[in-house]
């Protein structure tokens, strides 16, 4: 799985980056929006890819009759859901920028919802090799909660925009670094549920 969020995250960040640094920021407005929308699909469905051919190859050995293509389907819609809610919620944010501890809720809400989105699309495949996928929802949920926070400090240290070898290597960083968290509570639950049949 961090490969797998390393290589996806990086290659989507490379893209959405090199995209706006060629075509420019989305402008306001219903047209700024669709673009906005267009390129977070796509950039979600790049890292959903990899992520979902990684966690899918693992999960296959629990579960044989799970089909890589499925759960990488599903992983690329929930990451695609995931980043086009976020990045149309961040385009829509307040002017000024918010007290830190309101910063702080934000990051840990997003965090939960997005981590949700992802584990729910995920369970739709899960569930018809174990019960008990709800639980992988949640612990998608928390652990993406953790691990968003440092992809928010990758963009924090990579305020230019384009694609530099700075940029790659911060953001496949981040990406490596975010995907622990998830990794660790998917893993634990993946064995709770092998168990449990």
């Amino acid at each position: 799985m961090l490969v797998g969020e390393a290589i996806g995250f990086g290659a989507a960040m490379a893209v959405g980056r090199g995209v706006v640094a060629a075509v420019g920021e989305p402008g306001p407005g219903l047209v700024g929006d669709l673009v906005t929308v267009g390129l977070s699909v796509a950039v979600g469905a790049i890292e959903g890819a990899c992520l979902g051919i990684a966690q899918g190859l693992v999960l296959r050995r629990v579960w044989p009759a799970l089909r890589v293509g499925a759960w990488a389907a599903a992983t690329m819609v929930g990451g695609a859901l995931a980043w086009a809610l976020g990045m149309v919620a961040g385009s829509h944010g307040p002017g000024e920028v918010p007290a830190p501890w309101v910063v702080g809720l934000v990051l840990v809400g997003s965090g939960l919802v997005f981590g949700g989105i992802l584990g729910a699309a995920q369970a739709v495949v899960l569930r018809r090799h174990c019960d008990g996928a709800r639980r992988w929802i949640g612990a998608n949920a928390v652990g993406w909660m953790i691990g968003l926070l440092f992809v928010y400090a990758g963009i924090a240290l990579t305020p230019e925009p384009g694609v530099s070898a700075l940029n790659v290597v911060v953001m496949a960083s981040s990406g490596a670094a975010m995907a622990l968290t998830p990794a660790l509570l998917t893993g634990w639950t993946l064995r709770s549920l092998a168990r449990r049949g």
